[in-house]
């Protein structure tokens, strides 16, 4: 170009690729999952995952593969290039746990190791006659049995639905 030359340039701004993140949560409600639904192509996105009372976390997965989590607990999408499905699995808890209770005159103390009872369980302790108590321990005897005192124990979990231990448990009285 040998003379003064206009050049005009047009410029038309390109909107960003945008994706969505989908959280699932197995069994629902279960868990409360927190973090961005949306994310630019290229972005990372760190989310937390809280396990409601009761509940632990099973496993996390991002787009089907195992994720793991950061040092704080959180976990982070990295580099997004496409709609991202994370999917948690919890579980139910099962601490550790000690009941007590008086019926009847009799103090019961049970002691359930991790795993038997699931979080929330209560023991509901209901009086045997004094009659019952004697029949059952007769039927363990050649000897006469003159008294005996016995309670009726029972287990409930957080909605009020009789339950059985899932391992041995360790009753005194």
């Amino acid at each position: 170009i040998e003379a003064d030359t206009a050049v005009t340039v047009t410029t038309k701004e390109v909107e960003a690729e945008k994706f969505t993140i989908t959280y699932t949560v197995d069994p629902e409600g279960t868990a409360t999952v927190t973090g961005d639904t949306e994310a630019t192509k290229g972005d990372n996105v760190t989310f937390s995952v809280t396990a409601n009372d009761g509940n632990l976390i099973k496993y996390v997965t991002i787009n089907g593969a195992d994720a793991s989590a950061n040092e704080d607990g959180t976990y982070t999408i990295v580099d997004i290039a496409a709609d991202t499905k994370v999917a948690v699995t919890t579980t139910v808890e099962m601490p550790s746990q000690t009941f007590s209770g008086t019926e009847n005159g009799l103090l019961v103390n049970v002691m359930a190791e991790e795993g038997t009872f699931p979080f929330g369980t209560t023991m509901k302790l209901a009086a045997v006659s004094t009659q019952e108590a004697i029949d059952a321990a007769q039927t363990t005897t050649d000897q006469t049995v003159v008294d005996a005192r016995a309670v009726d124990i029972t287990f409930q979990d957080k909605d009020g639905n009789e339950i059985e231990p899932l391992k041995p448990i360790r009753v005194t009285m």
